[in-house]
């Protein structure tokens, strides 16, 4: 289907989709067990920021807190993500990176990358640069 302003939604959740499907289906390969596609950005924070509450993982990613709770839930319950007490305020708990979590960094990688390769191939390089300059036109105006 050719990509026309009355479809342009549509489209964007096709590529969506297919991109979320193709990370699904490497994830498996790669034997990351429990880890959706939507998690990743929870486990990027957590990896780049180190330990941090709820609150800010939700702020971060742009996620409501109730589904921040539940994707960290199921990322603690399949070893990833642990909690840990706050060093200062004993009243709120941390989520923290695990060993696990660690270990997987190189499969996130290769996932990704491969993502980034497929999506991107047929693209020159000032295509994309176009392509990011506009996408971030539209994300600005809403």
């Amino acid at each position: 289907m050719k990509v026309k302003p009355t479809n342009f939604l549509y489209t964007l959740s096709r590529i969506r989709q297919k991109a979320y499907a193709f990370l699904e289906e490497e994830m498996a390969r790669e034997g990351m067990d429990g880890v959706a596609p939507s998690y990743g950005d929870v486990l990027y924070i957590v990896e780049r920021k180190g330990p941090m509450p709820m609150k800010e993982i939700s702020r971060y990613t742009y996620k409501d807190k109730s589904t921040i709770t539940g994707t960290v839930q199921r990322l603690i319950e399949h070893g990833y993500l642990t909690k840990i007490a706050h060093p200062e305020d004993g009243r709120v708990s941390l989520v923290a990176g695990t060993d696990k979590m660690r270990a997987a960094r190189p499969a996130i990688m290769r996932v990704s990358g491969g993502l980034h390769k497929k999506l991107f191939a047929p693209l020159t390089d000032g295509e994309r640069e176009t392509l990011f300059a506009l996408l971030e036109k539209m994300n600005d105006s809403l």
